[in-house]
């Protein structure tokens, strides 16, 4: 049985734009600190650290932007989390400039998250043991080494 030409169109055009949303989607990661704490995103849109592996909060999508650049933003409240020019860690619900961050392995097989717009800054995400997300420089980072490198766990 032969389909009108008008359907196959629309079946097409639906197949491609689902395969359009799914190539925009992110990589669904729990961020582990070497301190032994988790990045979470709670739902008023503070980022801290938490040791609860469980908490719906610590589940993250990176979402690629270019080669080695990501967005980081919370599954569970849809905030995007960003670095401001000052160096301080907040969320966001649109995505802005400071909502990039470079991607990059280190050297002992952790992943750090650098600021894409403050990259002469050298702006490094971190978590203090005490639970607070900060930035740190790369100069403070050889002090404070353990604050910035993430293991990244896959979740589903």
């Amino acid at each position: 049985m032969l389909m009108p030409k008008s359907i196959l169109s629309h079946r097409t055009r639906r197949k491609e734009s689902q395969e359009d949303s799914k190539s925009n989607m992110g990589r669904r990661r729990k961020l582990y600190c070497i301190n032994g704490q988790y990045l979470e995103i709670t739902d008023e849109g503070r980022v801290k650290g938490t040791r609860n592996y469980h908490s719906p909060h610590v589940v993250l999508e990176l979402v690629p932007v270019a080669r080695d650049l990501i967005h980081i933003r919370g599954v569970h409240t849809g905030f995007y989390l960003a670095v401001n020019n000052c160096g301080e860690v907040y969320t966001t619900m649109m995505k802005n400039e400071e909502c990039i961050f470079r991607e990059k392995l280190t050297r002992n097989f952790y992943d750090s998250y650098c600021s894409h717009k403050y990259s002469r800054d050298n702006l490094v995400l971190g978590l203090m043991k005490i639970g607070a997300a900060v930035t740190t420089t790369r100069s403070e980072r050889f002090r404070k080494e353990h604050e910035g490198q993430f293991i990244t766990m896959i979740t589903f």
